[in-house]
């Protein structure tokens, strides 16, 4: 996610196409299957299904919700969907 950031530093995206990528990236990794709330580390591309072996990792929970609460901050267009970003974290 923070990819996008650099990506309109350097003026390859617009604010609108940060949303949409944003809002549809988080949607996908809201459908991930998980365990006891936490996400697997790894997912296959194109099923979206948990890879083996199986990790676990709080860790990656907190990252999603970080890097989407700094890029709300960074992007005036993404600041209204942050509840929405939340809600993609728990």
């Amino acid at each position: 996610m923070l990819t996008v950031l650099a990506a309109q530093d350097f003026g390859y995206v617009t604010a609108d196409q940060i949303v949409k990528t944003l809002t549809r990236s988080l949607e996908t990794i809201g459908k991930l299957k998980r365990h006891e709330g936490h996400r697997f580390n790894w997912y296959a591309i194109r099923t979206n299904t948990p890879l083996g072996p199986r990790y676990v990792s709080t860790a990656l929970s907190v990252a999603v919700l970080l890097q989407s609460t700094f890029r709300a901050q960074q992007t005036p267009a993404y600041r209204g969907k942050s509840t929405r970003v939340a809600q993609h974290a728990d």
